[in-house]
Parts: structure tokens; C-alpha cells; sequence
């Protein structure tokens, strides 16, 4: 529970950031924004994957 609150708190400002930088044509930062989301929520579903419960 508590990493899951905690990854909550981090990814909020992460969705913020792109949408802002969206808003105000800055493309790069929302792009690097971006991946790193994507990145985030690839690690996640393979360690729930490869999880023994």
C-alpha cells in the first residue's frame, strides 16, 4: 500500500508537467515526460508479471 501511494505522488506531478509543457510548446520536456511515464508503467507490469503471488 504505502509504495503504491507513494508512486501516486510521483506520477501526478509527472501527468501535470506534460500536460503543461503540451500547453506551452515546450514538445521536448513533454516528450521526455512522457517516456519516462511510459517507462515507469513498463517496469511496473513486469514485476507484477514475474511476481510469485
Amino acid at each position: 500500500m504505502g509504495f503504491t501511494l507513494l508512486l501516486m505522488f510521483f506520477y501526478a506531478p509527472l501527468i501535470a508537467g506534460t500536460i503543461i509543457a503540451f500547453v506551452k510548446k515546450k514538445y521536448a520536456i513533454g516528450i521526455i515526460l512522457s517516456a519516462i511515464m511510459t517507462v515507469i508503467i513498463v517496469y511496473l507490469g513486469i514485476l507484477w508479471l514475474t511476481s510469485p503471488m
